[in-house]
């Protein structure tokens, strides 16, 4: 039996730059998760280093935090303070609980750049809070999490369960009662305020809003794709998670998708594939343009092994 892929996301904050990366920066940077992945820090380390040099000293927030956690785990303190400092300065980092609970960086601790690095942080989350419309925000970052906290449970239990139809039923019969309590709310803030942004509800809070339109049934993710469309170009919602969207609908309505984010699992073998692709040949273009690093390197993480050129 085969089912669209429930797409779960990690909380992370990436800082945009007006010159899109070229693709060997995530090319290189999806080997440097892997290999941190695989507790090879040191490699891992150097290859994100390598992603920075191709893109000429620049980097996402998200990678830079990454690469610091990498370097605080083999114990090269300078260069985990120099990338948190850079994101922190640069980027603007605010995520000051991440900070301060992440075991990885506990070795930072006893360094005396710690207290300046995390008061500046705290600093950056003032300042976001101060303009946030804090209640809203509130209230959608716990539609997030329980948006996210059941389809993790399934997403854990899938292969475990996959013989026992009933209990996974009901796991998903949980999670359609959740989305649609959320999903009332969070039309109702679409049609009163529009698609708001990180500047008005966060980034977690913006996030909310896509994953459960995401989530909705076909007719709604229709209702609103232009609306996060124009939302994108007013900056108000992420490229990468448009192109998801964008993706969702072209199946809903029995196309092919554009950038090859949509995967369905086999449960008779256990495996994932990739729903159909227009123009596989131009993905990885589409995919740069969006934000989205190359579909090989996404596929692989869900053991796929693909070559777009040869579809």
């Amino acid at each position: 039996m085969k089912k669209i892929l429930p797409l779960c996301f990690c909380f992370i904050i990436q800082f945009s730059f007006a010159q899109h990366p070229p693709a060997i920066y995530f090319h290189l940077v999806s080997i440097a998760d892997s290999l941190h992945r695989e507790k090879n820090f040191k490699e891992a380390a150097s290859t994100y280093n390598a992603a920075f040099d191709a893109y000429k000293g620049k980097g996402f927030v998200n990678d830079r935090y990454k690469a610091a956690c990498t370097y605080a785990r083999i114990g090269n303190i300078d260069s985990a303070y120099y990338n948190l400092f850079r994101i922190a300065d640069k980027g603007g980092w605010s995520e000051y609980d991440f900070l301060i609970s992440d075991s990885d960086l506990y070795v930072l601790h006893s360094d005396a750049r710690w207290n300046t690095l995390v008061n500046k942080v705290r600093k950056n989350k003032a300042e976001v809070e101060s303009h946030l419309n804090k209640p809203l925000a509130q209230e959608l970052e716990q539609i997030f999490d329980n948006d996210q906290k059941y389809r993790l449970l399934v997403d854990s239990a899938e292969k475990v369960l996959a013989k026992n139809p009933a209990r996974m039923d009901s796991l998903r019969n949980v999670i359609r009662v959740h989305d649609a309590k959320n999903l009332g709310r969070v039309m109702e803030l679409l049609d009163k305020h529009g698609w708001l942004g990180t500047d008005d509800v966060g980034r977690k809070g913006n996030q909310a809003l896509y994953l459960v339109i995401l989530h909705a049934e076909p007719a709604t993710r229709k209702k609103y794709l232009p609306m996060m469309r124009d939302a994108n170009e007013r900056g108000k919602a992420a490229s990468s998670e448009l192109a998801l969207l964008e993706d969702r609908v072209l199946l809903d309505e029995g196309k092919n998708q554009r950038y090859g984010s949509q995967l369905k699992f086999n449960s008779e073998n256990g495996t994932y594939e990739l729903y159909p692709i227009d123009d596989p040949a131009g993905v990885n273009e589409r995919r740069q343009e969006m934000g989205l690093g190359p579909l090989e390197d996404y596929l692989r993480q869900w053991g796929i092994q693909y070559n777009a050129k040869n579809d």
